[in-house]
């Protein structure tokens, strides 16, 4: 389930995904994407990522991978995530440059550093 969260704002898009990422968020997000892209060309964007199984999670990450036509324009991504998966999801997103791992709560932390 994705929820878009209150900080999207300028050239920050911010969401919350719980236990899946289905097609019909793929299809809510997607206009946001555009939209952001055309207003600031580069785009950050903060993913939290919570409660998710192991197959979930790698279904996530490849649609990350396969489906947005515009992750080149994200200059930052700032994930989110229970550790145990920092590592699993690392080795999706070895070929995208400023992807950097948050603990889950820590997202003052993870905005200040998409705001730098």
């Amino acid at each position: 389930m994705l929820k878009i969260l209150g900080q999207s704002q300028g050239n920050i898009i911010a969401i919350k995904v719980v236990e899946h990422f289905a097609k019909t968020d793929y299809r809510a997000l997607l206009p946001i994407i555009v939209n952001r892209h055309n207003a600031f060309k580069q785009i950050k964007w903060y993913i939290e990522i919570e409660s998710f199984t192991e197959d979930e999670l790698k279904r996530f990450i490849n649609s990350l991978r396969s489906e947005f036509e515009y992750n080149e324009k994200f200059v930052k991504i700032a994930m989110a995530v229970d550790e145990k998966w920092q590592n699993m999801i690392s080795t999706f997103v070895t070929q995208t440059t400023g992807v950097r791992f948050f603990s889950l709560g820590d997202n003052v932390s993870a905005f200040n550093w998409l705001k730098s």
